[in-house]
């Protein structure tokens, strides 16, 4: 770009536009993640999934929206990876922290797998980076009477999301006006015992199953091993985290810079303003620029060097607004605790011990995929608004987003709105 400019002026007034609003995206991002965030817990769940929960900002700008997701870089694997996250939890489940669970598909899942099993052995907390939070919020699943909820393995990260912020809301005494169809497939146990804390409040809060609607489907068979395996209800309730941290004191909670104010719009809007009227300033001047003028024609590559500098240096000042705002972060001090988030409390004689009890305790199907087509037709009959179509939420592999398309679409495309995200298993 900068060759392109320098040989051709004019095409300053192409690229500028585009090119001055992606430095400050990019500015504020790499400000974002200047500074590791404060890290709760690591563990590998089993052999493939780890789990990561990090404390936010209690203020407005630790607050994110259901569905949205973040990137996180650990040093230790690679300084120069940044990976993307949907987030697993509610913002309203918890004011102080948030969960990602991540399944190992590639060199850097695995390696980070074998990293929090070191940490375990160690007693340690990784350093991590964030930048966050993007995407949409997908709180629209509150304008559906019936919600249908179909999940696969670990792409079915938001659907717990949506289920936890459901059942929080209900917790904190919201009364509840929808009836919610939760369909799960997964292969690996360690999810559904994630889920287990959550789904008693499901039960607690709904015994008589009026208004949550519970499928769960474990797709291969498991040995006697894996089924003995106990639970980890100390681990489930929190109280078994690692004391430890090999974080810095200049780590922070999870917070989205600007976004206390809703400055981010705001300071694109300066930044790209400002940037083009210094352009304009130094393009018109007598003779065609200011530097160029009074027979200086020769310094014609000083005149568009300059001008295309100008867009990086609006993105250092920005770079440099956003640190100080970390700055007077950091000065704040301690964590904020506004309230504790709720812990779930276990009936000390439960007869859920291990992944056997809880196979059979949530009436798991083994050995098959679920059949989408006849948990949307059922929804669907038994919907109080018929006239209102059901809001159908999908996120897993591939093959399960078809099934749901044409489950949709021989049921009627009309009855139903759906809202899709696929992952590789």
């Amino acid at each position: 770009m900068i060759f392109a400019v320098m040989h051709s002026a004019p095409l300053i007034w192409s690229v500028l536009p585009p090119v001055l609003l992606y430095v400050v995206s990019r500015a504020i991002s790499s400000a974002s993640a200047f500074a590791p965030v404060q890290v709760k817990e690591l563990i590998a769940l089993d052999n493939d999934i780890v789990k990561i929960t990090l404390h936010r900002s209690t203020q407005r700008d630790g607050h994110f929206h259901v569905g949205q997701f973040l990137y996180i870089n650990v040093p230790a694997l690679s300084k120069l990876q940044w990976h993307a996250f949907t987030i697993a939890s509610s913002p309203h489940a918890s004011p102080t922290t948030l969960t990602l669970y991540i399944k190992s598909l590639g060199d850097w899942t695995q390696d980070l797998v074998t990293y929090a099993n070191d940490c375990k052995q160690q007693h340690v907390l990784p350093t991590v980076y964030v930048d966050g939070y993007y995407g949409s919020s997908l709180g629209v699943y509150e304008e559906y009477s019936t919600l249908c909820l179909i999940g696969g393995g670990i792409g079915a990260t938001p659907m717990f999301a949506i289920l936890e912020d459901v059942v929080s809301k209900l917790s904190s005494g919201s009364s509840l006006h929808q009836r919610v169809v939760f369909v799960f497939s997964f292969r690996e146990l360690s999810l559904l015992e994630e889920l287990h804390p959550l789904l008693l409040r499901v039960k607690e809060l709904d015994p008589d199953e009026q208004h949550f609607k519970l499928h769960f489907y474990l797709t291969r068979s498991m040995d006697e091993d894996t089924l003995t395996h106990k639970i980890d209800y100390s681990r489930l309730a929190g109280e078994d985290v690692a004391a430890s941290s090999s974080s810095t004191s200049t780590s922070l909670p999870v917070y989205s810079p600007l976004r206390q104010r809703g400055f981010i719009t705001i300071a694109s809007l300066i930044t790209f303003f400002v940037g083009i009227l210094l352009v304009v300033y130094l393009e018109y001047g007598t003779l065609g620029g200011k530097i160029r003028r009074n027979g200086r024609k020769y310094l014609w590559p000083l005149q568009q060097f300059v001008e295309i500098a100008m867009v990086f240096v609006v993105g250092v000042v920005v770079f440099g607004f956003v640190w100080a705002e970390r700055l007077h972060k950091r000065r704040q001090g301690k964590l904020e605790s506004e309230k504790e988030p709720w812990t779930p409390s276990f009936p000390l004689s439960t007869d859920v011990v291990t992944y056997a009890d809880l196979l059979s305790h949530y009436s798991v199907t083994m050995g098959s995929r679920p059949d989408v087509k006849t948990h949307l037709r059922a929804a669907m009959n038994a919907d109080p608004n018929p006239a209102a179509p059901n809001g159908v939420f999908v996120s897993g592999p591939e093959s399960l987003k078809t099934a749901t398309d044409h489950a949709v679409a021989t049921l009627g495309a009309s009855r139903f709105d759906c809202h899709e995200e696929a992952f590789e298993l």
